[in-house]
């Protein structure tokens, strides 16, 4: 019986990995789902809070309008004063404004760099377990094959020192050799010529003639 061949033993270490291969997959895109969920919350929660901070900076604006005309109307301030004065209110109105959305814009960036960075993080370990389940399942192919084929030249080995061992004759196993080595029947031929040797040996000779007695 010839040795199972290693694509024999690949399709059947193999059998079901697209299958286990497209779960390493699922999981990547699980958890990349989980993180963009996650970072959606979080970029709502920075944007409600920059919200809450520019309606408070509006109503302060407003009240700090207020206040201002108030105390400059009883101090009887008028003119250019005036027009300075609420040009100072309306930039430092602005520079808020601007601070808090420059603020909220560096908030949602870094939240998509840590999501960013967790994903690819996770989707190079998915890959590496990929990669290490792939080759576990070649190492066992080629394993088994190698065993297979270990196996099937020990039965071989066997079954023909078995067969040579009936043979006494010179001529034929001679003969037999021939055939063997034509065919290319490597182990066939080395058994044959072990037992040449042994039929030319003084072990041999020396037991023939003891069987004689």
């Amino acid at each position: 019986m010839a040795a199972t061949t290693y694509k024999d033993f690949y399709k059947k270490y193999t059998k079901g990995m697209d299958k286990n291969l497209a779960a390493y997959d699922n999981m990547s895109q699980n958890y990349a789902n989980s993180v963009d969920s996650n970072t959606a919350a979080q970029i709502a929660d920075a944007t409600k809070s920059a919200q809450g901070q520019l309606r408070q900076a509006y109503v302060t604006r407003m009240q700090d309008q207020r206040n201002l005309a108030d105390n400059m109307t009883r101090a009887g301030i008028r003119g250019g004063a005036t027009e300075t004065a609420n040009l100072r209110l309306a930039t430092n109105y602005a520079n808020t404004r601007s601070g808090i959305q420059g603020q909220l814009s560096n908030s949602i960036n870094e939240i998509n760099r840590t999501a960013n960075q967790n994903k690819l993080a996770y989707q190079q370990e998915m890959d590496a377990k990929k990669q290490q389940y792939i080759e576990n399942r070649q190492s066992e192919a080629r394993q088994a094959a190698r065993e297979d084929s270990q196996q099937k030249r020990t039965q071989d080995i066997e079954r023909y020192t078995a067969w040579a061992s009936k043979y006494f004759s010179k001529k034929q196993l001679k003969k037999q050799l021939k055939k063997a080595n034509k065919s290319g029947n490597k182990i066939k031929a080395q058994i044959i010529n072990a037992r040449l040797g042994y039929l030319q040996s003084p072990e041999y000779k020396q037991a023939k003639k003891a069987a004689k007695y």
